[in-house]
């Protein structure tokens, strides 16, 4: 709920802007695509104003917003990448804040094969693990 009302705000914050361009452009990182969408939505139906997504990855979305991007608000999957563009000038100082915190999880599709800890990790009873390479998603960090 912390995070439905962030990012309301944030939105609300901006809205000036939006309504003066009749279309609020953010830009979201993949993994929290299917959340803004949601929460596209309910601005929109709150507030009258069109909402335009563009999903990425975050250094994909940077990188965009560096070259030009009318993006109003950037939801990024990390908090190094927003504050690189502020200080380097793309992106409104003061105006970065921690939208919502992720957490990995140790998953397995066999059922009792993980007891509620990460001590499967350090035996030769698993044969894949997965984790996201850290060049393209920040989770892989």
């Amino acid at each position: 709920m912390k995070v439905l009302k962030n990012i309301l705000l944030l939105l609300f914050i901006v809205i000036n802007a939006a309504v003066a361009a009749a279309t609020l452009n953010i830009a979201v990182a993949s993994n929290f695509s299917q959340p803004a969408r949601q929460l596209a939505l309910k601005f929109e139906q709150q507030s009258g104003v069109s909402v335009l997504i563009s999903t990425g990855s975050t250094q994909i979305l940077a990188k965009q917003l560096a070259n030009g991007a009318p993006y109003d608000v950037f939801l990024a999957a990390d908090e190094s990448t927003p504050a690189r563009l502020v200080s380097d000038g793309y992106a409104l100082a003061g105006t970065q804040f921690t939208y919502a915190r992720g957490q990995l999880v140790l998953w397995s599709h066999q059922s009792g094969f993980i007891k509620g800890d990460d001590k499967v990790l350090f035996t030769n009873k698993f044969k894949h693990l997965a984790i996201a390479n850290p060049k393209l998603a920040p989770y892989g960090a």
